[in-house]
């Protein structure tokens, strides 16, 4: 099981926003944003997912993981590959987790369509050049 790394300190000390912890129960944030899953910044160049939604497939090619750029086709707004940004993921609110995406959470995208957000993702499937390829699914 993957799991979700505690915020920076950087992150935790912003002026005038408290901490998430303050703001919510903890485990809130572990079981919305706890499940399976990857953080984009984790993936190599050339890694290849395979994302099933409850309504689509869509296969992103991750070309920088810091920036969360990918190519990106599938569903109805990328017929043909194009270039995106990996927003994060969502439980259906406001709250994004930023560069991450999880099973049981709706991917959000970014695109010369706008914000793109999809159904919520039942599998993912990751292709490494010269791999084996693990997947996680619900």
């Amino acid at each position: 099981m993957l799991t979700i790394a505690a915020p920076s300190k950087a992150e935790q000390t912003i002026p005038g926003v408290r901490p998430l912890q303050d703001s919510i129960s903890a485990g809130f944030a572990t079981d919305v944003f706890g499940g399976e899953g990857f953080h984009i910044k984790t993936l190599d160049p050339g890694t290849t997912l395979t994302i099933r939604t409850r309504q689509s497939e869509y296969r992103l090619t991750v070309l920088d993981g810091e920036r969360q750029e990918v190519l990106v086709r599938g569903g109805l707004w990328f017929p043909e590959t194009e270039l995106g940004y990996l927003a994060g993921s969502t439980a259906g609110g406001s709250a994004l987790k930023i560069g991450w995406l999880g099973v049981g959470l709706q991917m959000e995208l970014s695109s010369r369509h706008g914000k793109i957000t999809t159904s919520p993702v039942r599998s993912i499937r990751r292709s490494c050049p010269g791999a084996p390829a693990p997947s996680v699914q619900r």
